[in-house]
């Protein structure tokens, strides 16, 4: 997605206009709402107002084949990586690995 198209007909006339994607959306897009593989099915529980804002923005990029799980993942995976070791040593009383 790296272009925005605008078609505006009416019975006189048909305008299109090209417009170039804002950089920073074409990277949110691809880092976050894209296909992703989930082999398991798992049922997770998240407030109507998070869901709400999950299902309007996979909507909104259908045509990338993002799903709500994918899209969840995606940003739950991203939260860990930016915040492993302090998630660590919140953790570190525990006999478990917290990231294997």
């Amino acid at each position: 997605m790296s272009h925005k198209v605008t078609i505006k007909v009416s019975p006189d006339i048909v305008e299109a206009e090209l417009k170039t994607a804002d950089p920073e959306q074409v990277a949110y897009v691809s880092k976050y709402l894209t296909r992703s593989n989930c082999p398991t099915h798992v049922k997770v529980h998240v407030t109507a107002e998070v869901h709400r804002v999950l299902s309007l923005m996979v909507a909104a990029n259908a045509q990338t084949g993002a799903t709500i799980g994918g899209y969840l993942t995606a940003i739950v995976l991203d939260h860990f990586a930016k915040n492993a070791d302090l998630m660590k040593r919140i953790f570190e009383d525990s006999r478990e690995e917290l990231f294997l």
